[in-house]
């Protein structure tokens, strides 16, 4: 069965791309081009005021974040829309809080399927040795060599 195209081509003819059904990412790229605007400007601030990516390696990140996300969103609630620290709108700060929170949240998953996936190979590896152990153990019962000294 072959794939077609989401305007029903078939993937030899000309002018095929096998997209249909695939991540549409311009759709948040394009659409969003704003927000992350503002988002990509808190980036900047905080790589200038800390370093560049060390969000990635803060002690209990997921937490830190979410809790730096609800605290704009009650001084926004308060009636305060700019964050008086960075100049920058206090939405702009929660949806890059939103980001670092699910992005560690995301690395955290794929470390521990790494992790998981690490173990079973080693489980799989041991339980193989230990069969080749009791196929030579058998081995050994069903023909025993003869001493001959």
């Amino acid at each position: 069965m072959s794939e077609s195209t989401p305007d029903g081509k078939s993937q030899h003819d000309a002018g095929a791309k096998l997209d249909y059904g695939k991540n549409r990412v311009a759709l948040v790229l394009r659409g969003f081009a704003r927000a992350l605007w503002h988002v990509s400007l808190i980036g900047t601030f905080g790589a200038n005021k800390y370093s560049d990516n060390g969000w990635m390696t803060v002690e209990n990140g997921q937490e830190r974040y979410a809790d730096a996300m609800w605290r704009h969103e009650l001084k926004e609630a308060m009636g305060e829309e700019v964050d008086p620290d960075s100049d920058i709108l206090h939405a702009a700060h929660k949806a890059w809080n939103a980001l670092a929170e699910l992005d560690l949240m995301l690395r955290e998953r794929e470390r521990r399927d790494q992790e998981a996936e690490h173990y079973t190979r080693l489980a799989e590896f041991e339980m193989e040795r230990q069969a080749e152990n009791t196929r030579e153990e058998v081995g050994e019962w069903q023909n025993p060599q003869k001493d001959t000294s």
